[in-house]
């Protein structure tokens, strides 16, 4: 089966942006690209009430085929444009069964208006509940890196089991022949040795990206998000890579996790890779659990 890379189009000035830099990802790993345009009807909420019906909404919204045919035709790799209107859900559903895509892209926008508001909060959601890898390209980036050439995965300490969506995207990031570096945040009071040797062996274990040096950047800071960003910026990384587990993934990614806080105010672009927790341990074991914190 080919690989996909499906690029949500939401505002059409930065497709070019957003689309050229997926082909630029693709390219290496022999994946295609899809552009998708869903014309998604507002689900406003009570207190603003409805500004107008579905399908007045719809008959406003222009028909940017044409346009984004145009795009595909200049970008390095093969590219299909699909439109749709309607759920965004019912949209992702088809695009899923249709390519089996290998990861989503999509742009984060600056939020201004309580409307651009209202539209990320229903896009963000739906595209995590594909548990498939997302890539977030903050408006921020700019200029975008041709191809990743250092790339910061932020680890703690737990064992990380990859989910198969997960292990069907290990050929494409070995294929951006990028180096990969890891960062553990801990508590200003904690240890450094242990945390940081743990953090690098739980990634190695896991087989997901290759690490060439038992080298990563230890960070202390009461917060976690703040730190993963100060060990970006000291890695001068490319692209920043997050372990997204289900209690941050599924529950608070957006909201009050350190996932949030970091796609936030990240600058580079932010890979969610979304992963199994650790299996539950048999009874009569001691078995460790957490709460939906993120």
């Amino acid at each position: 089966m080919k690989t996909v890379f499906v690029v949500l189009i939401d505002v059409v000035a930065d497709a070019p942006r957003i689309a050229a830099f997926a082909a630029q990802l693709a390219k290496p790993a022999g994946a295609e690209l899809v552009l998708l345009h869903v014309h998604a009807i507002p689900l406003l909420e009570p207190t603003y009430g409805m500004l107008m019906s579905p399908a007045e909404y719809l008959s406003q919204v222009p028909d940017l085929t044409e346009t984004l045919t145009q795009l595909a035709q200049q970008l390095p790799v093969p590219t299909t444009v699909e439109s749709y209107q309607g759920a965004l859900a019912e949209a992702l559903h088809q695009i899923r069964g249709r390519y089996q895509p290998r990861l989503f892209v999509v742009g984060v926008q600056e939020e201004h208006a309580w409307l651009d508001r209202l539209m990320q909060n229903q896009t963000l959601p739906v595209l995590r509940a594909t548990r498939l890898p997302l890539l977030l390209v903050p408006a921020t980036a700019t200029p975008l890196p041709a191809m990743p050439l250092k790339v910061l995965l932020a680890a703690d300490t737990e064992p990380i089991h990859l989910t198969e969506a997960a292990k069907a995207l290990r050929p494409v990031l070995t294929s951006w022949k990028a180096t990969f570096t890891v960062a553990h945040v801990s508590e200003p009071e904690a240890g450094i040795d242990c945390d940081m040797s743990q953090a690098l062996k739980v990634v190695r274990t896991s087989g997901l990206v290759p690490l060439e040096a038992d080298h990563g950047y230890h960070v202390q800071d009461p917060s976690c998000a703040a730190g993963i960003l100060r060990a970006a910026a000291a890695a001068q990384a490319d692209v920043l890579l997050l372990i997204a587990r289900p209690r941050s993934f599924l529950s608070a990614l957006f909201h009050h996790s350190v996932t949030a806080e970091v796609t936030r105010h990240s600058t580079i672009p932010v890979l969610l890779l979304p992963v199994e927790e650790e299996p539950a341990t048999l009874p009569g074991t001691s078995l460790h659990l957490e709460n939906e914190a993120g």
